[in-house]
This record gives C-alpha cells, structure tokens and sequence, in this order.
C-alpha cells in the first residue's frame, strides 16, 4: 500500500525549513507523519503570511525596495490571472497565482523576489548550526533550496 509508510513508528511528524533567502523559520508538523503533500501544503500557507514589521525591518532599504516592487508585480499579475487553466492533457488545474485584492499586504512571497522555484530540500550542517542554536533542533532542520522563476 502507497501510504503504508505515514503509520510507521518512525514517521516524521515534524521537521523545521530555514533558508537563507529569509529571516524565519517553518515548523511542519503533521500527525501521524508528514508526507510530501503535508510538506507543500504547509509550505504554501507559510509563505502566504504577511510579512512581519521585524521580517520588514530585518533586511536592507534596497531589498525593501526590490520586495516592493515585486510585490506591485505580484499585484497587477494576480488581478489578471485566471482562476484555473487547462494543463497537461486537458486537466482542469489550481490557479498558479493566487488572487489578491489591490490592497493586499507585503506578504513572505513577495520577500523571496523572483526565487519562487522549489527546487528541494538539503542539508548543510554549518548554516543549521548557525541559524538553529539549540543542537536538539538541528538533526530536524532541513534548507529550502528555491531558484528563480524569471526563465518561466
């Protein structure tokens, strides 16, 4: 069975996902395990927060500028963006941006610029050391690898 492997004693039911492209932290966590669904899903809704006034403070006048801008871009395509589209073999798929009224706060998406591409999940055990200072924490953690999406 496909799913077998979410009942298993040793499932993963919480792991944690720094990057270096931003200042915080994503908890994961999910009873009885955590599957690539779960992982997507939470990691979806955690950079769909507003952004913080300290996430905003946290980095440079230029990044708060070039995070501005995006987040205008991000603005104008929402509000032209189809609510769905026909995708690989006719299938009706999700919306790829989500709708966003004109209003709408700086949010975590915006943060990251173009570098919108999940391209995985790694291990680097010096940044974790830094970015997580509790060791009980660390073997847990695991960095968001994101690229840019300016080639799509």
């Amino acid at each position: 069975m496909c799913n077998s492997f979410i009942t298993a004693p040793n499932a993963l039911k919480k792991i944690k996902l720094i990057s270096p492209l931003f200042p915080w932290c994503i908890d994961i966590v999910h009873n009885p395990g955590i599957t690539l669904e779960i992982l997507m899903q939470q990691l979806h809704e955690s950079l769909w927060n507003v952004a913080t006034d300290a996430e905003w403070w946290a980095t440079t006048d230029e990044h708060r500028t070039r995070m501005h801008a995006v987040y205008h871009n991000n603005i104008a395509a929402a509000s032209v963006a189809p609510n769905s589209h026909i995708g690989y073999g006719g299938v009706l798929e999700p919306p790829i941006r989500k709708a966003r009224p004109p209003n709408d706060a700086i949010r975590r998406i915006d943060w990251l610029l173009d570098r919108t591409i999940l391209k995985g999940l790694e291990k680097d055990d010096e940044f974790i050391s830094i970015r997580v200072p509790d060791p009980k924490f660390r073997e847990e953690t695991w960095i968001v690898s994101l690229g840019s999406n300016s080639a799509y």
